[in-house]
């Protein structure tokens, strides 16, 4: 359990230096390490919680109810080693897991932590069965980062609550092939011209380790593999100009 929290502890020292670099943050209100409580540059207030274990339904009501009624927003974030299935790997979803994927409109928000760095990413899970397709998404950027309501409908966490998230589209797996040579390897990264070196290096960090080989039994994952690395290597040294 110790090295658990310390874990979870790092996860979040790390996503409020990203937040501090972006210039997102006025003020650090609280920080117990696994709960945040801070002052955006907009005013607002909001409510990061690292969740590193199973939580109840009625609990992540009681967290969002009590943070709404002093107007506080909430952020939810899952350590995926711990709670979230390996990317391409079928889950039974949990009332729970539905509940974190509702208030983020149709993903969880996921981190891990690799050789000291902190990765943060979107998880979706494909299908309308009980059953469902776990999907990671690329690197988070958190410049996106907003503030607002959402309303649901889910039983047990029905209501008009206030929630954060990134505000970010998905982008496409499949390499566009109407690109310019280089926009396409960018968008096959899952970045875009002007990110910095550090996001890069996450976003291809996330995909290769989804597409490795020695853990995504495709057929094509070896080539897919192959055009990472390309692509990779083109976006960085395009950098070193």
């Amino acid at each position: 359990m110790g090295s658990m929290r310390h874990e979870t502890y790092y996860a979040g020292e790390q996503l409020l230096n990203l937040m501090w670099r972006a210039g997102l943050i006025q003020r650090v209100h609280h920080d117990g390490g696994d709960i945040v409580l801070l002052e955006l540059q907009s005013g607002q207030m909001l409510s990061i919680h690292l969740i590193e274990s199973g939580i109840p339904l009625y609990e992540i009501r009681k967290i969002v109810l009590n943070n709404d009624a002093q107007g506080i927003y909430t952020l939810f974030m899952l350590w995926a080693m711990m709670m979230i299935p390996n990317d391409g790997k079928r889950y039974r979803m949990d009332d729970w897991m539905q509940g974190f994927e509702a208030l983020n409109g149709g993903c969880v928000y996921g981190y891990d932590i690799i050789d000291q760095e902190v990765y943060l990413f979107p998880v979706y899970f494909r299908g309308t069965d009980a059953i469902r397709l776990t999907e990671y998404g690329v690197t988070l950027r958190v410049p996106q980062l907003r503030c607002h309501t959402v309303t649901i409908d889910l039983p047990g966490l029905e209501g008009t609550w206030r929630v954060a998230d990134f505000n970010s589209t998905e982008i496409p797996r499949a390499l566009p092939r109407a690109l310019p040579e280089l926009e396409a390897d960018y968008a096959l990264l899952g970045v875009m011209p002007g990110d910095d070196r550090d996001t890069i290096k996450q976003a291809y960090r996330i995909l290769a380790r989804r597409y490795h080989p020695d853990a995504n039994p495709d057929p094509e994952a070896h080539e897919q593999m192959q055009r990472l690395n390309e692509a990779y290597a083109k976006v960085m040294a395009a950098l070193e100009g």
